[in-house]
């Protein structure tokens, strides 16, 4: 049985488009970016956003450090209660930690933000622990908060463990620690990519990813 299930925030148990974007679109405002490509906003919603901001917009550090600031003065006051739970994640949740499933955050988020919106959903009871990256970008890759996830938990048999996550950063992250990997297809990602980065299985909706973990 898998005892310990690391699962992502935003595309798995939240859908945060619109709290992230808004913010996203405040930040870039604020280093005079005007972008208005959604599907440049869809390929950011996972990776970290410093990566996102390198790559997808092609900005250099200053600018990104300053991105950043902004976002996260806009995303602390408004963002971080911009998001839906997706449908019947929350009863999900709880009924795999009644029946014993330790439960944990692992989230590129930053670890205050991802910490605030478990606790303003009333389900941090649910959870052994919130783990998220840090702002001075000590903690950033998705592998990295996996591992620190693992570490400050004490887990050390990782054949008990599988994350559950909706983007590509979620699969590799996990193959990079040896843990097994769900992919889901209700979030942001497409099965395509949780295919070509080796998602050991892959479900199409929260109903699909309750009996896969019941069962695993």
């Amino acid at each position: 049985m898998k005892k310990y299930i690391l699962i992502d925030l935003d595309g798995t148990i939240i859908d945060s488009f619109e709290g992230v974007t808004n913010s996203l679109k405040y930040a870039l405002g604020a280093i005079g970016v005007v972008d208005k490509d959604l599907d440049k906003s869809i390929k950011h919603m996972g990776p970290p956003l410093r990566y996102s901001l390198k790559h997808f917009w092609g900005l250099g550090e200053d600018d990104i450090e300053l991105a950043l600031e902004m976002y996260r003065k806009k995303y602390s006051s408004e963002g971080v209660y911009q998001h839906e739970i997706y449908k019947g994640i929350d009863d999900t949740i709880k009924k795999l930690s009644k029946k014993g499933r330790e439960i944990i955050v692992a989230t590129s988020k930053q670890e205050e933000f991802a910490k605030a919106i478990i606790k303003h959903d009333d389900l941090d009871k649910f959870f052994l622990d919130v783990c998220g990256s840090t702002a001075d970008g000590s903690r950033a890759s998705k592998v990295d908060v996996m591992r620190y996830a693992l570490e400050s938990n004490n887990i050390k048999d990782y054949t008990r463990v599988v994350m559950v996550g909706d983007r590509y950063t979620d699969i590799e992250g996990a193959k990079a620690l040896g843990i097994d990997v769900i992919g889901v297809l209700y979030g942001y990602g497409t099965r395509n990519e949780l295919e070509e980065a080796g998602a050991d299985y892959i479900v199409d909706t929260v109903k699909d990813l309750e009996d896969l973990l019941s069962n695993l």
